[in-house]
């Protein structure tokens, strides 16, 4: 079993102005991600299940139907796969996302869109 630290884990410049450092295999993804304050994710959905650990900062975030709630350090945000969701960064946030499947966002191969 290997063993990873995140500083030995490659940093990379999201679209968005945000960073990431990415570790997966054939079956998951875990990105922690570093966001400065403004960012903001339009709604979206994809087909694989999100998982959020928020570590620092502050994220107004919204799931499906109901309204936004800020989120922050030790909140965890449960994302089923096709159901929408997206929010905004009201303070330079660090968080970890796990996805049930490998997210192309994320990819090192992933191209600006």
């Amino acid at each position: 079993m290997p063993l990873i630290h995140w500083n030995e884990v490659e940093e990379m410049n999201m679209a968005n102005t945000a960073r990431a450092r990415v570790v997966q295999t054939d079956q998951v993804m875990a990105c922690r991600i570093v966001a400065p304050e403004g960012i903001r994710t339009e709604t979206h959905t994809h087909p694989f299940d999100q998982i959020t650990h928020m570590m620092r900062g502050k994220l107004k975030f919204h799931l499906g139907d109901e309204d936004y709630k800020i989120v922050g350090p030790g909140d965890i945000l449960v994302v089923p796969a096709g159901t929408p969701h997206g929010g905004e960064v009201l303070e330079r946030a660090e968080y970890i996302d796990f996805f049930s499947a490998l997210n192309p966002l994320f990819s090192p191969n992933a191209t600006d869109p």
